[in-house]
């Protein structure tokens, strides 16, 4: 029986794990040419734009990205019944190469509800080192979003909210750029009004004829049309008479007058008639409505008046 040589046994071993080696290296090559092709293709824009694959390659690793910066919120088209808004952003490349806009999801609400708004399309191109203004406009109708007119104009303004995000088609895949922006809407302001004045116009055995004057101040930046008043009239606490009235168009920060003729028979007229007729003063109260364009507004005015 023969004996195995210790040094050849102790060298066949040490063969084992050279041979464990190689293969351990011959993998790990193989795992990291995958690696190593998407370097190369990393890399070969560098080769291809020369100076311009150092901002590449800051693209690449992060350190500079587009921005989405707001820039103001616009109103236009101001009336009674509606507003035109407008948010605008700057959407700046610092890149060297050109970006689109790969997707635009956008959404307003105003009170919490939901407004239709437009956007920028997707595929605007921006050019490289350019900013870009984008507009994000909305029709805002009031009674839309607060239902009733005496809700609307009980309120100095309504809350405004914007959300989405913008897909910015980029070299190295898109880059979503968020949407966030809250603020206030003005309410418009339902004008003013002052009885001014009251006078008798014509007298008869069986009544007389009164001209009213009701004083109407827009205090707003914009033209108020009042196209129409509904109206009932009261003298010293009885109905005397109502009827409609011709409406006007009231200029910013003015004020118009609108002659109101009544009527009034002597015998449902009472004392306040009888006041006046002997000239002195009686309480007057004029109710209705007030049409503002689409908006009407309940009108109670109360005042005593002295007749001219």
């Amino acid at each position: 029986m023969s004996r195995r040589d210790p040094g050849a046994a102790s060298q066949a071993g040490g063969r084992r794990p050279a041979a464990a080696d190689a293969a351990a290296r011959a993998g790990a090559i193989r795992r990291r040419a995958p690696a190593a092709r998407r370097l190369l293709l990393l890399a070969l824009p560098f080769v291809l734009l020369g100076t311009s694959g150092c901002a590449l390659w800051r693209m690449i690793a992060g350190e500079t990205r587009p921005e989405l910066t707001f820039k103001e919120v616009r109103f236009a088209g101001w009336s009674m019944e509606k507003v035109d808004l407008e948010l605008v952003y700057v959407l700046d490349n610092p890149w060297d190469v050109p970006l689109r806009l790969a997707e635009v999801a956008y959404q307003l609400e105003i009170e919490g509800r939901r407004v239709i708004a437009g956007a920028p399309e997707a595929g605007l191109r921006i050019e490289p080192r350019r900013r870009q203004v984008l507009s994000f406009p909305a029709e805002v109708r009031f009674l839309d979003v607060i239902p009733t007119a005496r809700a609307l104009f009980s309120k100095d303004a309504l809350a405004y909210r914007a959300s989405g995000r913008l897909g910015v088609k980029t070299p190295v895949g898109v880059v979503a750029l968020p949407i966030s922006r809250t603020g206030h809407i003005d309410v418009p302001k339902l004008p003013s009004l002052d009885l001014s004045t009251i006078s008798v116009s014509r007298r008869g055995v069986a009544g007389a004829s009164l001209a009213v004057g009701l004083d109407v101040t827009n205090r707003n930046a914009f033209p108020v049309p009042i196209t129409g008043l509904d109206w009932a009239l009261q003298l010293a606490g009885a109905r005397v008479g109502g009827g409609k009235a011709a409406g006007a168009i009231v200029p910013p920060g003015a004020t118009r007058r609108i002659e109101i003729p009544v009527d009034v028979n002597l015998a449902s007229a009472g004392q306040g008639l009888a006041a006046l007729l002997a000239g002195r003063p009686a309480d007057v109260a004029l109710s209705g409505r007030l049409g503002l364009g689409k908006v009407e507004a309940p009108i109670d005015v109360r005042k005593r008046l002295s007749p001219r």
